[in-house]
């Protein structure tokens, strides 16, 4: 528990960093939405969206990184 604990507050603002992309990233796309549905009423202002879509998979995408890499450590036993 000691390694898990460890792990956890080494990668911790790397995690916050992450989760605040993600949730700025969710943010935009539904203000977005809500601006294309009741002021522009165009279908060209989806494309915005998937920018911010991007942005959610790709730090989702580190997250499970950092994660893998964790759990890959302390199964090898290289932090105890």
């Amino acid at each position: 528990m000691k390694a898990a604990d460890y792990l956890v507050q080494e990668f911790k603002i790397e995690r916050y960093a992450y989760l605040g992309l993600s949730a700025a990233a969710a943010i935009l796309v539904v203000v977005l939405a809500g601006w294309m549905a009741f002021v522009l009423k165009e279908q060209s202002a989806v494309l915005p969206m998937f920018g911010s879509a991007g942005v959610i998979a790709a730090s989702q995408g580190r997250m499970l990184y950092v994660w893998t890499t964790i759990t890959k450590l302390l199964v090898k036993g290289e932090v105890s």
